[in-house]
C-alpha cells in the first residue's frame, strides 16, 4: 500500500486585512495592530490590502478574495473608509453578506493607561 503524506488541514476560519490611511505609517500602523489581534486570537491571516488616499483597488481585491469559502473575516481599525460614501458602505457589507464574511473593527490603538493604573476599557496594567 502506497504511504501518504498528511496534509495540513485547510484553512477554516481566514482572515483577510484590510487598511487604509492617508500615510504610509497609518497603514503600517494598522497593519501591526491587525496582526497581533490575528495572533492573539488564533486566526490566520489569508491575504491583505491596503489603500492609500482616497484609492479603494485594495477593498475592492479584498472583496474578491472573500469569495473565497475559507474567509470568514476582514478584518480593518476603522469602517467606513474616508473613500467610501454611505451607500457604498452598504454595499460593500451587503456583499461581505453574500459572502458569509464578517466585517470586524479592531482598535488600533492600545488603551490609554488612567492616572489610577487602570486603562480605558477597564483593564489595569502590571
Amino acid at each position: 500500500m502506497p504511504r501518504t503524506t498528511p496534509t495540513k488541514p485547510a484553512i477554516e476560519d481566514g482572515v483577510i486585512i484590510y487598511t487604509h490611511g492617508q500615510h504610509p505609517a497609518e497603514i503600517t500602523q494598522q497593519n501591526a495592530a491587525l496582526r497581533r489581534y490575528c495572533q492573539a486570537a488564533g486566526l490566520e491571516v489569508v491575504t491583505e490590502f491596503h489603500d492609500l488616499g482616497q484609492r479603494t483597488n485594495g477593498l475592492d481585491m479584498a472583496l474578491r478574495a472573500a469569495e473565497d469559502s475559507c474567509v470568514r473575516y476582514l478584518l480593518t481599525t476603522t469602517w467606513p473608509p474616508t473613500a467610501l460614501d454611505a451607500e457604498d458602505a452598504l454595499s460593500v457589507s451587503e456583499i461581505l453578506d453574500h459572502y458569509h464574511t464578517r466585517l470586524v473593527t479592531v482598535d488600533s490603538q492600545p488603551p490609554q493607561e488612567q492616572p489610577d493604573g487602570s486603562t480605558d476599557d477597564g483593564r489595569r496594567q502590571s
